[in-house]
């Protein structure tokens, strides 16, 4: 070989060895932020000396642990070269990010009995604010203002501007005292969730909470987030749709973060195989308030997948709250959408979910979201566009499933399972223009179980709820919703009668399979036109038929059954909602106006699909069962 031929090739060599990916590893309990990190054997000891190296193509393999951390991440990949931060194995608490106090959660100081007969127990919590968050063994502990009303497990509801009322609250909740610096617990007596006694606890007690702003909460830079990907200051807005980062977050389990569990200024994050526990919020954008400017600086291309968010125990605490009001009128299950009076502004709101500030081409899919009071608030998707939910597997959930207001554009929710839930979709503007839309809702299978309308049966609930005070023209082609399947004996698939006055323009009904008790309201019986909607096609058949306005429900050339059982589902009794090959509901499907999607069979399983129901939550090892 020549020399010339020698020296170029040494130089390709050369250059191949320097843009080759490195793998860098860390171990809390045996790193060194010292080491090189490259190699198992001298592994990195924290998670942000291995985010201060990384280089577009690099993997940080992290080994299990508690990591104390709010790891700043800003240095970015490229498209073809994604950075990679992944726990060595997908399970639950294996790897965990937490923004719990390290001198509690590690049992370094113990807890105080109070009161032995309320099991009221304290320790030493330095702060100017409650914790975001108090977590025992899991469980999600409800804030109270006073150590007066946790002796009691009362709550303050406000009547008016001088006059309030005491009501029940959860039978487990925690209270920070500010004049002493103390932090008051008093946990479940049941024994459902384990000992009395926080001391017999792991006590995941979080940081101060952040991003309150307009009573909406919004992440900041310098918060307490477990992972906070920051894009590159005021130049970022220089790049069109956003600063991307490329960065993927794989198999973590976040935990009691300041606000929320990943925040992200920048474009192009993937968070896969994690779980969420006491995070107000899972994967959040940074809340840009100017929708003109809003792509070109906001987070953009977020995708989460196949994670596990809960706020648990927060729907069994709403059940065990309407059981002990017994008959009387108190049935009070709503403590966390507002904050009780005394608490400091509206940081304790459970109504947020599992992503808050979505922008543009958000996707949540194939997520197992459960014991939540909401999967999908307006913090979550009113700044939105062409965000796009679907294959998930929304479970017991307190209020809405996913809400549109106040104005998500161009949203879609298809595929998804959504069982055991008060009021499943929710479109209710309530500030106004632009109105959310154009809006799909398609494919979703929507039941409720025995035990669940056994609970909530004193309140007639809908799966669709299409109200607010403001009404007008939705973008076209409008709201559509079509090829759903709705099985909801005790109540009605929508809630909107009352309002048609209003007359909402182009929200339309199609292909749907309705299974109900009722109609638009428990008061709709009779057959009359409703002005607010455009009914067509849908195949309906009476649970109750001696209420049930069917052939409303059906609509337009519809087909209105007596009898539910004549809609033939393959198993009502283990909740397979999809039809037999009988069924009058196959291959007599419309199609949609303003929507390019064919479907052949009336309803959201068609014959011969595999994605229902579908595979959700962690995956990679398997490990989703419940807290």
């Amino acid at each position: 070989m020549s020399f010339v031929k020698f020296a170029a090739t040494a130089l390709l060599l050369a250059g191949l060895t320097a843009a080759q990916a490195s793998t860098y590893y860390v171990d809390g309990m045996r790193g060194d932020d010292a080491a090189p990190g490259i190699s198992p054997r001298e592994p990195l000891k924290s998670i942000q000396a291995a985010a201060d190296k990384v280089n577009p193509g690099d993997t940080v393999v992290v080994h299990p642990g508690v990591y104390y951390e709010s790891v700043a991440i800003r240095r970015f990949g490229t498209r073809d070269k994604p950075i990679v931060f992944r726990a060595d194995a997908v399970e639950r608490n294996r790897v965990v990010i937490t923004g719990a106090r390290r001198a509690i959660r590690e049992k370094k100081a113990a807890w105080r009995l109070e009161d032995a007969e309320l099991g009221l127990y304290s320790i030493p919590c330095e702060g100017t604010d409650y914790p975001s968050r108090v977590l025992y063994s899991g469980a999600d502990l409800y804030p109270y203002a006073s150590v007066d009303l946790l002796r009691r497990f009362k709550v303050v509801k406000a009547i008016s501007d001088t006059t309030s009322e005491e009501n029940p609250g959860p039978r487990h909740g925690y209270t920070w005292a500010k004049d002493e610096r103390r932090l008051y617990v008093r946990l479940h007596d049941s024994g459902r969730y384990g000992s009395r006694d926080p001391n017999d606890h792991l006590m995941s007690v979080g940081p101060e909470p952040d991003g309150v702003h307009y009573g909406n909460f919004i992440p900041v830079d310098d918060g307490r987030s477990n992972v906070r990907i920051l894009a590159g200051g005021a130049a970022r807005g220089d790049i069109p749709n956003g600063w991307p980062a490329h960065v993927v977050l794989d198999g973590f389990t976040f935990e009691t973060p300041s606000l929320t569990g990943v925040y992200t200024t920048a474009s192009d994050v993937v968070v896969r195989n994690c779980w969420f526990v006491g995070c107000r919020l899972g994967v959040s954008g940074n809340g840009y308030p100017n929708r003109m400017a809003y792509y070109r600086r906001a987070s953009n291309r977020v995708r989460v997948t196949q994670c596990d968010y809960t706020q648990w125990p927060t729907y069994e605490d709403g059940v065990e709250l309407i059981a002990a009001a017994g008959e009387s009128g108190k049935k009070l299950f709503w403590h966390r959408k507002h904050a009780n009076e005394g608490l400091p502004g509206k940081r304790f709101i459970y109504e947020s979910g599992i992503i808050g500030w979505a922008a543009l081409d958000w996707e949540v899919d194939h997520n197992r979201i459960h014991s939540v009071f909401e999967a999908f608030s307006a913090k979550g998707t009113t700044q939105s566009e062409s965000l796009h939910i679907h294959d998930n597997l929304f479970d017991k959930l307190l209020d809405n499933a996913v809400e549109f207001e106040d104005s998500a554009q161009n949203m879609s929710v298809y595929r998804n399972v959504i069982r055991d839930t008060f009021s499943p979709i929710s479109w209710q503007p309530l500030r106004g223009k632009p109105l959310p839309g154009p809006g799909f809702v398609y494919q979703n299978v929507f039941y409720n179980t025995p035990e669940h309308l056994e609970t909530f049966g004193f309140r007639a609930t809908a799966v669709f709820k299409i109200l607010g005070p403001c009404y007008g023209r939705i973008q076209p082609p409008g709201m559509l919703i079509f090829n759903n399947t709705v099985f909801w004996p005790g109540s009605a698939p929508v809630i909107g009668r009352t309002a048609t006055e209003h007359h909402p323009d182009q929200i339309g009904f199609y292909n749907n399979i309705f299974a109900a008790d009722y109609c638009f309201s428990v008061g709709c019986t009779e057959w009359e036109p409703v002005e607010a909607f455009v009914m067509a096609r849908n195949l309906t058949g009476a649970i109750d038929p001696r209420v049930f306005a069917h052939r409303v429900m059906a609509g337009k050339d519809g087909i209105a059954l007596d009898d539910y059982t004549q809609i033939r589902f393959s198993n009502v009794g283990a909740y397979d909602l999809s039809v037999r090959p009988d069924s009058p509901a196959v291959g007599k499907a419309m199609a949609v106006p303003g929507v390019d999607l064919r479907f052949k069979d009336i309803g959201a399983v068609q014959q011969g699909d595999t994605w229902y129901p579908p595979v959700v939550g962690p995956q990679r090892a398997g490990k989703g069962a419940e807290p």
